[in-house]
Protein backbone atom coordinates (compact mmCIF):
# COMPACT_ATOMS: atom_id res chain seq x y z
CA UNK A 1 0.00 0.00 0.00
CA UNK A 2 5.65 3.58 -0.89
CA UNK A 3 8.37 6.88 -2.42
CA UNK A 4 9.25 5.37 -5.69
CA UNK A 5 11.38 7.57 -7.85
CA UNK A 6 15.05 7.56 -6.96
CA UNK A 7 15.19 4.05 -5.70
CA UNK A 8 17.60 1.97 -3.73
CA UNK A 9 19.31 -0.99 -5.25
CA UNK A 10 18.60 -3.95 -3.02
CA UNK A 11 15.97 -5.23 -0.71
CA UNK A 12 17.48 -3.26 2.13
CA UNK A 13 18.49 -0.20 0.14
CA UNK A 14 15.15 0.25 -1.48
CA UNK A 15 12.41 1.07 0.71
CA UNK A 16 6.53 -3.25 -0.44
CA UNK A 17 -0.17 -14.86 -1.74
CA UNK A 18 0.66 -16.25 -4.68
CA UNK A 19 -2.46 -14.71 -6.19
CA UNK A 20 -2.79 -13.34 -9.68
CA UNK A 21 -1.94 -9.99 -8.16
CA UNK A 22 -0.83 -9.25 -4.60
CA UNK A 23 -3.87 -8.37 -2.47
CA UNK A 24 -4.36 -5.02 -0.81
CA UNK A 25 -1.99 -4.44 2.08
CA UNK A 26 0.51 -6.87 0.59
CA UNK A 27 1.01 -4.34 -2.17
CA UNK A 28 2.17 -1.77 0.36
CA UNK A 29 5.01 -4.12 1.19
CA UNK A 30 6.15 -3.81 -2.40
CA UNK A 31 5.85 -0.06 -2.06
CA UNK A 32 7.92 -0.26 1.10
CA UNK A 33 10.48 -2.51 -0.50
CA UNK A 34 10.85 -0.26 -3.52
CA UNK A 35 10.70 2.98 -1.59
CA UNK A 36 13.29 2.99 1.15
CA UNK A 37 16.73 4.28 0.40
CA UNK A 38 18.76 4.81 3.55
CA UNK A 39 21.41 7.51 3.64
CA UNK A 40 19.26 9.69 1.38
CA UNK A 41 16.97 12.47 2.39
CA UNK A 42 13.30 11.97 1.79
CA UNK A 43 13.31 14.65 -0.85
CA UNK A 44 15.99 12.83 -2.81
CA UNK A 45 13.96 9.64 -2.68
CA UNK A 46 10.96 11.43 -4.04
CA UNK A 47 11.59 14.95 -5.24
CA UNK A 48 8.83 17.30 -4.28
CA UNK A 49 6.94 14.89 -2.07
CA UNK A 50 8.63 14.44 1.30
CA UNK A 51 10.86 16.70 3.40
CA UNK A 52 8.14 19.36 3.05
CA UNK A 53 6.38 21.48 5.63
CA UNK A 54 2.98 20.05 6.44
CA UNK A 55 0.99 22.64 4.52
CA UNK A 56 3.21 23.43 1.56
CA UNK A 57 3.79 21.65 -1.70
CA UNK A 58 6.76 21.39 -4.00
CA UNK A 59 6.80 21.24 -7.75
CA UNK A 60 9.77 20.09 -9.75
CA UNK A 61 13.29 19.64 -8.39
CA UNK A 62 13.90 19.40 -4.62
CA UNK A 63 13.96 22.72 -2.90
CA UNK A 64 11.58 24.52 -5.23
CA UNK A 65 8.36 25.85 -3.79
CA UNK A 66 4.85 25.83 -5.13
CA UNK A 67 3.41 29.14 -6.22
CA UNK A 68 2.07 29.86 -2.75
CA UNK A 69 1.21 28.41 0.64
CA UNK A 70 -2.02 26.57 1.16
CA UNK A 71 -3.02 28.87 4.02
CA UNK A 72 -3.89 32.54 3.39
CA UNK A 73 -1.26 35.15 3.94
CA UNK A 74 -1.47 37.11 7.18
CA UNK A 75 -2.47 40.74 7.15
CA UNK A 76 0.17 43.40 7.66
CA UNK A 77 -0.72 43.59 11.33
CA UNK A 78 0.00 39.89 11.75
CA UNK A 79 -3.59 38.80 12.06
CA UNK A 80 -4.97 35.87 10.19
CA UNK A 81 -6.88 38.04 7.73
CA UNK A 82 -10.44 37.53 6.60
CA UNK A 83 -9.98 35.24 3.63
CA UNK A 84 -12.80 32.71 3.59
CA UNK A 85 -11.69 29.18 2.85
CA UNK A 86 -13.59 27.43 0.06
CA UNK A 87 -15.18 24.11 0.78
CA UNK A 88 -13.03 21.11 -0.07
CA UNK A 89 -14.19 19.47 -3.30
CA UNK A 90 -16.01 16.14 -3.46
CA UNK A 91 -13.91 13.00 -3.67
CA UNK A 92 -14.37 9.54 -5.14
CA UNK A 93 -12.61 6.75 -3.27
CA UNK A 94 -11.42 3.96 -5.59
CA UNK A 95 -10.63 0.56 -4.05
CA UNK A 96 -9.44 -2.37 -6.21
CA UNK A 97 -10.18 -5.71 -4.56
CA UNK A 98 -9.63 -9.40 -4.99
CA UNK A 99 -10.33 -11.88 -2.20
CA UNK A 100 -10.70 -9.24 0.54
CA UNK A 101 -13.55 -10.73 2.55
CA UNK A 102 -11.64 -10.22 5.80
CA UNK A 103 -11.44 -6.44 5.58
CA UNK A 104 -13.60 -4.89 2.87
CA UNK A 105 -16.79 -4.74 4.97
CA UNK A 106 -15.05 -2.86 7.78
CA UNK A 107 -13.44 -0.44 5.31
CA UNK A 108 -16.76 0.39 3.66
CA UNK A 109 -18.40 0.77 7.06
CA UNK A 110 -15.66 3.18 8.18
CA UNK A 111 -15.96 5.20 4.97
CA UNK A 112 -19.75 5.40 5.35
CA UNK A 113 -19.18 7.50 8.47
CA UNK A 114 -16.78 9.83 6.64
CA UNK A 115 -18.25 10.54 3.20
CA UNK A 116 -20.21 13.65 2.39
CA UNK A 117 -23.37 13.68 0.29
CA UNK A 118 -21.37 14.46 -2.85
CA UNK A 119 -18.65 11.85 -2.26
CA UNK A 120 -18.62 8.40 -3.84
CA UNK A 121 -16.90 5.07 -3.21
CA UNK A 122 -16.17 2.83 -6.18
CA UNK A 123 -15.00 -0.73 -5.52
CA UNK A 124 -13.43 -2.50 -8.49
CA UNK A 125 -13.95 -6.24 -8.14
CA UNK A 126 -11.37 -8.15 -10.19
CA UNK A 127 -12.43 -11.76 -9.83
CA UNK A 128 -12.59 -12.76 -6.18
CA UNK A 129 -13.14 -16.42 -5.35
CA UNK A 130 -14.11 -15.87 -1.71
CA UNK A 131 -17.14 -14.05 -0.27
CA UNK A 132 -15.98 -10.61 -1.41
CA UNK A 133 -18.60 -10.31 -4.24
CA UNK A 134 -21.47 -11.08 -1.86
CA UNK A 135 -20.17 -8.57 0.69
CA UNK A 136 -19.91 -5.92 -2.02
CA UNK A 137 -23.45 -6.56 -3.24
CA UNK A 138 -24.76 -6.12 0.29
CA UNK A 139 -22.70 -2.97 0.78
CA UNK A 140 -23.98 -1.44 -2.45
CA UNK A 141 -27.53 -1.95 -1.19
CA UNK A 142 -26.79 -0.65 2.30
CA UNK A 143 -24.72 2.40 1.34
CA UNK A 144 -26.04 4.68 -1.42
CA UNK A 145 -22.60 6.17 -2.03
CA UNK A 146 -21.04 2.76 -2.82
CA UNK A 147 -20.98 1.29 -6.31
CA UNK A 148 -19.28 -1.85 -7.58
CA UNK A 149 -17.53 -2.12 -10.94
CA UNK A 150 -16.41 -5.50 -12.26
CA UNK A 151 -13.08 -5.91 -14.08
CA UNK A 152 -12.45 -9.63 -14.20
CA UNK A 153 -8.76 -10.49 -14.12
CA UNK A 154 -7.57 -6.89 -14.05
CA UNK A 155 -4.22 -6.11 -12.52
CA UNK A 156 -4.15 -3.47 -9.74
CA UNK A 157 -3.17 -0.56 -11.98
CA UNK A 158 -5.79 -1.43 -14.55
CA UNK A 159 -8.40 -1.83 -11.81
CA UNK A 160 -7.60 1.65 -10.52
CA UNK A 161 -7.90 3.04 -14.03
CA UNK A 162 -11.30 1.38 -14.43
CA UNK A 163 -12.50 2.89 -11.15
CA UNK A 164 -11.21 6.34 -12.00
CA UNK A 165 -12.90 6.29 -15.41
CA UNK A 166 -16.16 5.36 -13.68
CA UNK A 167 -15.87 8.35 -11.33
CA UNK A 168 -17.12 11.85 -12.09
CA UNK A 169 -15.22 13.91 -9.51
CA UNK A 170 -12.04 15.86 -10.09
CA UNK A 171 -10.30 14.31 -7.08
CA UNK A 172 -9.74 10.57 -6.72
CA UNK A 173 -8.66 8.97 -3.46
CA UNK A 174 -6.91 5.63 -3.95
CA UNK A 175 -7.12 3.15 -1.12
CA UNK A 176 -5.99 -0.44 -0.82
CA UNK A 177 -8.23 -3.02 0.78
CA UNK A 178 -6.72 -5.04 3.60
CA UNK A 179 -6.08 -1.89 5.61
CA UNK A 180 -7.68 -0.34 8.68
CA UNK A 181 -8.91 3.16 7.96
CA UNK A 182 -8.70 5.72 10.74
CA UNK A 183 -11.78 7.72 11.59
CA UNK A 184 -11.46 11.06 9.85
CA UNK A 185 -9.15 9.65 7.16
CA UNK A 186 -11.08 11.11 4.23
CA UNK A 187 -11.38 14.59 5.75
CA UNK A 188 -7.66 14.53 6.55
CA UNK A 189 -6.87 13.54 2.96
CA UNK A 190 -8.83 16.44 1.52
CA UNK A 191 -7.75 18.96 4.16
CA UNK A 192 -4.97 20.40 1.95
CA UNK A 193 -7.60 21.16 -0.69
CA UNK A 194 -9.50 23.64 1.48
CA UNK A 195 -6.98 26.40 0.74
CA UNK A 196 -5.34 27.49 -2.50
CA UNK A 197 -5.36 24.02 -3.96
CA UNK A 198 -5.16 24.89 -7.64
CA UNK A 199 -1.45 23.95 -7.72
CA UNK A 200 -1.85 20.59 -5.95
CA UNK A 201 -1.79 17.41 -8.04
CA UNK A 202 -1.27 14.66 -5.47
CA UNK A 203 -1.93 14.32 -1.74
CA UNK A 204 -0.01 11.63 0.14
CA UNK A 205 -1.34 10.12 3.37
CA UNK A 206 0.41 8.09 6.03
CA UNK A 207 0.45 4.34 6.50
CA UNK A 208 1.75 2.46 9.50
CA UNK A 209 2.46 -1.25 9.83
CA UNK A 210 0.60 -3.25 12.41
CA UNK A 211 3.20 -4.41 14.93
CA UNK A 212 1.77 -6.83 17.47
CA UNK A 213 4.45 -9.54 17.58
CA UNK A 214 8.18 -10.07 17.14
CA UNK A 215 7.91 -11.08 13.51
CA UNK A 216 6.03 -7.90 12.64
CA UNK A 217 8.69 -5.90 14.45
CA UNK A 218 11.48 -7.61 12.50
CA UNK A 219 9.68 -6.97 9.22
CA UNK A 220 9.24 -3.31 10.13
CA UNK A 221 12.89 -2.90 10.98
CA UNK A 222 13.99 -4.79 7.86
CA UNK A 223 12.03 -3.11 5.08
CA UNK A 224 9.36 -0.65 6.18
CA UNK A 225 10.44 2.96 5.48
CA UNK A 226 10.88 5.14 8.52
CA UNK A 227 8.81 8.26 8.98
CA UNK A 228 10.23 11.34 7.28
CA UNK A 229 10.00 14.95 8.49
CA UNK A 230 6.65 15.61 6.81
CA UNK A 231 5.05 12.87 8.93
CA UNK A 232 4.53 10.30 6.15
CA UNK A 233 6.55 7.35 4.91
CA UNK A 234 6.61 8.64 1.37
CA UNK A 235 4.19 8.19 -1.53
CA UNK A 236 2.30 4.97 -2.13
CA UNK A 237 -0.75 4.31 -4.26
CA UNK A 238 -2.35 2.52 -1.32
CA UNK A 239 -3.12 5.83 0.39
CA UNK A 240 -3.06 8.83 -1.91
CA UNK A 241 -5.31 11.28 -3.68
CA UNK A 242 -4.72 12.42 -7.25
CA UNK A 243 -6.26 15.10 -9.41
CA UNK A 244 -7.90 13.63 -12.51
CA UNK A 245 -5.96 15.97 -14.80
CA UNK A 246 -2.65 14.67 -13.40
CA UNK A 247 -3.77 11.05 -13.81
CA UNK A 248 -4.77 11.72 -17.40
CA UNK A 249 -1.57 13.60 -18.18
CA UNK A 250 0.62 10.60 -17.29
CA UNK A 251 -1.65 8.09 -19.00
CA UNK A 252 -2.95 6.45 -15.86
CA UNK A 253 -1.45 3.33 -14.32
CA UNK A 254 0.41 0.83 -16.51
CA UNK A 255 -0.95 -2.71 -16.77
CA UNK A 256 1.63 -4.38 -14.51
CA UNK A 257 0.92 -7.05 -11.97
CA UNK A 258 3.38 -5.39 -9.60
CA UNK A 259 5.49 -2.25 -9.82
CA UNK A 260 2.76 -0.23 -11.52
CA UNK A 261 2.87 2.22 -8.63
CA UNK A 262 6.59 2.70 -9.14
CA UNK A 263 6.04 3.52 -12.81
CA UNK A 264 3.09 5.80 -12.00
CA UNK A 265 5.04 7.94 -9.54
CA UNK A 266 7.95 8.13 -11.91
CA UNK A 267 5.63 9.46 -14.60
CA UNK A 268 4.20 12.00 -12.19
CA UNK A 269 7.66 13.28 -11.32
CA UNK A 270 8.56 13.56 -14.99
CA UNK A 271 5.33 15.53 -15.49
CA UNK A 272 6.45 17.94 -12.73
CA UNK A 273 3.47 17.08 -10.54
CA UNK A 274 3.03 18.87 -7.23
CA UNK A 275 2.81 16.72 -4.08
CA UNK A 276 1.67 17.66 -0.59
CA UNK A 277 1.64 15.45 2.52
CA UNK A 278 -1.37 14.70 4.70
CA UNK A 279 0.20 12.95 7.71
CA UNK A 280 -3.06 12.98 9.68
CA UNK A 281 -4.71 10.76 7.05
CA UNK A 282 -3.70 7.37 8.41
CA UNK A 283 -4.28 3.74 7.62
CA UNK A 284 -2.85 0.68 9.29
CA UNK A 285 -1.84 -2.36 7.30
CA UNK A 286 -0.80 -5.84 8.24
CA UNK A 287 2.54 -7.26 7.17
CA UNK A 288 2.92 -10.79 5.86
CA UNK A 289 2.74 -13.14 8.83
CA UNK A 290 5.46 -15.74 9.07
CA UNK A 291 8.46 -16.71 7.01
CA UNK A 292 6.47 -18.71 4.47
CA UNK A 293 4.08 -15.89 3.63
CA UNK A 294 6.93 -13.39 3.45
CA UNK A 295 8.93 -15.66 1.16
CA UNK A 296 6.02 -16.17 -1.24
CA UNK A 297 5.18 -12.50 -1.40
CA UNK A 298 8.68 -11.31 -2.14
CA UNK A 299 9.36 -14.05 -4.65
CA UNK A 300 6.22 -12.86 -6.43
CA UNK A 301 7.19 -9.19 -6.18
CA UNK A 302 10.67 -9.91 -7.50
CA UNK A 303 9.44 -11.76 -10.55
CA UNK A 304 6.79 -9.22 -11.47
CA UNK A 305 9.03 -6.18 -11.03
CA UNK A 306 11.70 -7.88 -13.12
CA UNK A 307 9.24 -8.67 -15.89
CA UNK A 308 8.04 -5.06 -15.78
CA UNK A 309 11.56 -4.06 -16.83
CA UNK A 310 12.46 -2.26 -13.59
CA UNK A 311 15.27 -4.51 -12.40
CA UNK A 312 17.57 -1.57 -11.70
CA UNK A 313 15.31 -0.40 -8.88
CA UNK A 314 15.80 -3.58 -6.89
CA UNK A 315 17.62 -6.51 -8.45
CA UNK A 316 20.85 -4.77 -9.40
CA UNK A 317 21.67 -4.01 -5.77
CA UNK A 318 20.68 -7.47 -4.61
CA UNK A 319 22.92 -9.06 -7.23
CA UNK A 320 25.76 -6.80 -6.11
CA UNK A 321 25.29 -7.95 -2.53
CA UNK A 322 25.27 -11.57 -3.64
CA UNK A 323 28.53 -11.04 -5.53
CA UNK A 324 30.14 -9.59 -2.41
CA UNK A 325 28.96 -12.54 -0.34
CA UNK A 326 30.18 -14.99 -2.97
CA UNK A 327 33.56 -13.28 -3.00
CA UNK A 328 33.84 -13.55 0.79
CA UNK A 329 32.98 -17.24 0.68
CA UNK A 330 35.39 -17.92 -2.17
CA UNK A 331 38.27 -16.09 -0.47
CA UNK A 332 37.52 -17.83 2.80
CA UNK A 333 37.61 -21.21 1.11
CA UNK A 334 40.73 -20.70 -1.00
CA UNK A 335 42.87 -18.17 0.87
CA UNK A 336 41.96 -17.47 4.48
CA UNK A 337 38.93 -18.42 6.60
CA UNK A 338 38.87 -14.94 8.13
CA UNK A 339 37.13 -13.79 4.95
CA UNK A 340 34.02 -15.66 6.08
CA UNK A 341 33.51 -12.89 8.64
CA UNK A 342 32.68 -10.59 5.75
CA UNK A 343 29.26 -12.21 5.30
CA UNK A 344 27.80 -11.44 8.75
CA UNK A 345 29.61 -8.11 8.72
CA UNK A 346 27.85 -7.14 5.49
CA UNK A 347 24.44 -8.04 6.89
CA UNK A 348 25.21 -6.26 10.16
CA UNK A 349 25.97 -3.07 8.25
CA UNK A 350 22.78 -3.39 6.26
CA UNK A 351 20.70 -4.19 9.34
CA UNK A 352 22.04 -1.12 11.09
CA UNK A 353 21.20 1.03 8.11
CA UNK A 354 17.71 -0.39 7.74
CA UNK A 355 16.70 -0.23 11.39
CA UNK A 356 18.02 3.27 12.03
CA UNK A 357 15.25 5.58 13.19
CA UNK A 358 12.65 2.84 13.64
CA UNK A 359 13.41 1.31 17.03
CA UNK A 360 10.85 3.50 18.77
CA UNK A 361 8.13 1.89 16.65
CA UNK A 362 8.86 -1.55 18.09
CA UNK A 363 9.79 -0.50 21.63
CA UNK A 364 6.36 -1.49 23.01
CA UNK A 365 7.23 -5.17 22.53
CA UNK A 366 10.07 -4.86 25.07
CA UNK A 367 12.31 -7.27 23.19
CA UNK A 368 16.08 -7.50 23.43
CA UNK A 369 17.57 -5.15 20.85
CA UNK A 370 20.53 -7.49 20.34
CA UNK A 371 18.25 -10.39 19.45
CA UNK A 372 16.11 -8.15 17.30
CA UNK A 373 19.16 -6.87 15.45
CA UNK A 374 20.30 -10.40 14.67
CA UNK A 375 16.76 -11.16 13.53
CA UNK A 376 16.89 -8.23 11.12
CA UNK A 377 20.12 -9.62 9.67
CA UNK A 378 18.42 -12.97 9.08
CA UNK A 379 15.38 -11.22 7.62
CA UNK A 380 17.51 -9.36 5.09
CA UNK A 381 19.21 -12.59 4.06
CA UNK A 382 15.81 -14.20 3.46
CA UNK A 383 14.71 -11.23 1.35
CA UNK A 384 17.89 -11.51 -0.71
CA UNK A 385 17.26 -15.19 -1.38
CA UNK A 386 13.59 -14.54 -2.19
CA UNK A 387 14.64 -11.84 -4.64
CA UNK A 388 17.05 -14.17 -6.42
CA UNK A 389 14.52 -17.01 -6.50
CA UNK A 390 11.90 -14.68 -7.92
CA UNK A 391 14.21 -13.93 -10.85
CA UNK A 392 14.07 -17.54 -12.03
CA UNK A 393 11.70 -17.79 -15.03
CA UNK A 394 8.61 -19.89 -14.40
CA UNK A 395 5.85 -20.95 -16.77
CA UNK A 396 2.53 -19.30 -16.02
CA UNK A 397 -0.39 -21.52 -15.17
CA UNK A 398 -3.06 -21.86 -17.87
CA UNK A 399 -5.44 -18.91 -17.83
CA UNK A 400 -3.24 -16.73 -15.65
CA UNK A 401 -1.87 -13.39 -16.76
Amino acid sequence: MGIHLVLGESADEVAPHPLAWPPSSARMELAALLALRPRQSASSRFPGATDLPHRHGTRGPPGTQASGPLLPEKDADGSGGHVSQPKAPPVTVVIPVRNEEATIASILSALSRQVRADDRVIVVETGSTDHTPRILDEAAQAYPHVSVVHAEGAYPGTARNVGIRSATTEWLALLDAGTRVDEGWLDAMRAPLTGSAHDIDVVIGRWDPRIDDTFGALATLAYVPKLVPDGTRGPTTGIMMVRREAWEKVGGFPDYRAGEDLAFFRRLEEANANFVPAPDARVEWELARGWGATWRRFVSYSGHVLRAGMWRTWHRGTLRNMLLITACLAIGTTLHPLAYVGVPALYALRAGRQSRGKWDEVAHLEQSQVKMFVGVMVFLAVLDLATIWGMVPRPQSPGSR
